[in-house]
């Protein structure tokens, strides 16, 4: 199975031009079976749905998108699958947004979501997770242990036995990478794969497109230092494909 993977500048006024190349790229050139766009992933404009709908279905490539704040997965000849809203965007020490904190109950209801499928999707044989944003913190590092990775309750289980890749795009980049880093390491253990992509908002690419498969990264940072892997790399987007 091949996965494409998207970052493109945020608020580009040309952004539905670049993500109809790179749908073109991934099924054409790169003979991808996904293709993951980070949040908000068309920018701004009506019939967004629509849009990507028709273009997997002319380009015959699934594609994983945000739409008007909903994620979706868009497939050639298919109705649209919606997953559930996500459950939280930050840790429980964030004091701006309270509302939007990690909680026992929180965490309890995402396992509960990836445990009965409804954050899973079959593809090409491989049982696909999808974590939302900021719902990586459903992990956190324990800096006595060298911030090494695990759940955040002792008491409930990471479900590693219900996906083989996991996939978590968000809207902007995200800070602390030291931490960041274990955390997709953790979710890649046992052969699997973790994938994370984001908008570009600060005009450099650094870490817009992570991939970590087996407890190891194996991309992240300018994707021009990836000439082993196959790159598209424009002005305003990059895209790097993984096989797993």
């Amino acid at each position: 199975m091949r996965i494409s993977i998207f970052t493109g500048r945020d608020c580009d006024p040309k952004r539905i031009v670049a993500v109809k190349k790179a749908i073109v790229t991934a099924s054409r050139e790169y003979r991808a079976n996904l293709l993951v766009l980070p949040g908000n992933s068309l920018g701004s404009g009506r019939n967004q749905d629509g849009i990507l709908q028709e273009l997997a279905d002319k380009n015959k490539v699934s594609i994983l998108a945000e739409v008007d704040r909903a994620t979706s997965l868009f497939r050639p000849s298919k109705q649209p699958r919606q997953f559930c809203a996500q459950q939280f965007a930050v840790s429980p020490s964030n004091k701006k947004h309270k509302d939007k904190r990690v909680t026992p109950c929180k965490v309890r209801k995402l396992i509960e979501l990836l445990n009965n499928g409804d954050r899973i999707f079959k593809l090409a044989g491989k049982r696909i997770a999808v974590l939302l944003c900021g719902e990586n913190n459903i992990l956190h590092n324990i800096r006595a242990e060298a911030d090494v990775a695990h759940p955040r309750y002792n008491d409930i289980e990471w479900p590693f036995d219900v996906y083989d890749v996991l996939v978590n795009s968000t809207h902007t980049s995200m800070g602390h990478w030291n931490l960041l880093h274990k955390r997709f390491a953790y979710f890649s253990r046992g052969d699997r794969t973790a994938v994370h992509c984001t908008n570009n908002t600060h005009r450099v690419w650094g870490t817009s497109l992570c991939v970590y498969q087996n407890g190891s990264r194996s991309v992240m940072g300018n994707l021009e230092n990836y000439g082993m892997l196959p790159t598209h790399i424009e002005n305003n987007w990059r895209m790097v494909t993984i096989e797993v």
